[in-house]
């Protein structure tokens, strides 16, 4: 912890004195509308690649952020808005052939490895739906778990070359809340800002509630 904790330290002061005080912060929370997060970085990025939870906080030039996808076309989103948003059942949407393909690919999905620990998942997923319908909004990192660091494991979410931001495949279920309730305001987690949008990106934050 203590040296994760020097390795934020390092990050910020560099950027800092690179960028000046626009820099991005490692796991800094920052607050968007749902709604203005409309693209996606490909998912080959989200393990191995340049824009991992651990590249938070950094800048980074390149083409990356050009190379995306509609994030209502993502099968978790799109399961998860008709689910919350139109009523249809878990079992309708083709979320569980779904995860059942990723974990016969891959061995486990989401922590599920059987189909019966997929059905309780998505369960668990309804209760926390159902807090953020009650209370109308998602809670920080911070308020779920007491001593996070900064927005740490929140909703993913980079920043394009105009600022724009762009979904880290990172907090699929807390981003589609988002969508299907129509929320003002969500906090994320900052990933990677582009180089050229270092300007630019907090031009789309909104303010703290």
């Amino acid at each position: 912890m203590r040296r994760a904790l020097r390795h934020h330290h390092v990050v910020d002061a560099w950027n800092v004195l690179r960028y000046g005080p626009a820099a991005p912060r490692v796991a800094l929370r920052a607050w968007i509308a749902p709604a203005d997060c409309q693209q996606a970085v490909q998912e080959r990025f989200k393990l191995g690649g340049p824009l991992t939870r651990a590249a938070s906080g950094r800048v980074l030039g390149g083409d990356w952020d050009l190379d995306t996808r509609e994030v209502l076309a993502m099968r978790k989103i799109r399961c998860c808005i008709a689910h919350w948003r139109d009523g249809v059942a878990w079992a309708d949407t083709g979320i569980y052939e779904y995860m059942l393909r990723r974990i016969r690919r891959f061995g486990v999905a989401d922590g599920c490895t059987t189909l019966d620990e997929v059905v309780s998942r998505y369960e668990r997923l309804d209760r926390v739906f159902a807090v953020v319908a009650r209370e109308g909004r998602l809670r920080p990192r911070h308020e779920v778990r007491p001593g996070a660091f900064r927005e740490s494991g929140g909703v993913y979410v980079h920043f394009a070359r105009d600022g724009q931001p762009l979904f880290g495949v990172g907090g699929f279920h807390r981003l589609a809340m988002g969508l299907a309730l129509e929320l003002e305001r969500i906090p994320v987690q900052v990933g990677v800002v582009h180089r050229a949008g270092v300007g630019r990106w907090r031009e789309r934050l909104i303010a703290p509630p």
